[in-house]
């Protein structure tokens, strides 16, 4: 009756060890920042970068001013963001595992 008693224990924290260790590496993942040059090439290949009039940071998100918002392409924008607001030409995008200096970035390489 012991040796069950004491195999169960030991395979139950072995599993509960290795669910840890599983869980912890998959939340990392999800957390990890993207690479936010490639994310400003992705952006301007979106947006083109003559279409684009201003871009601010708002809190967590990015204000981007466009000429024309017809020729973005909103499903691939879509792919590449947690949300997007439009009103007029004016999009506030909050973009997925993005650092707060992105608007800057994108500003910058105009």
């Amino acid at each position: 009756m012991n040796i069950y008693v004491y195999t169960g224990t030991s395979i139950f924290i072995l599993l509960l060890f290795i669910a840890t260790i599983y869980f912890i590496n998959k939340s990392k993942k999800q957390n990890k920042k993207i690479d936010s040059t490639k994310l400003v090439e992705t952006i301007f290949s979106i947006f083109s970068k003559d279409n684009i009039v201003d871009v601010e940071s708002e809190v967590s998100r990015v204000k981007i001013t466009v000429k024309d918002i017809e020729v973005i392409n909103l499903d691939r924008l879509e792919e590449i963001t947690e949300g997007v607001f439009i009103s007029g030409n004016t999009m506030k995008i909050i973009f997925k595992n993005a650092d707060s200096d992105l608007a800057e970035e994108i500003k910058n390489k105009l």
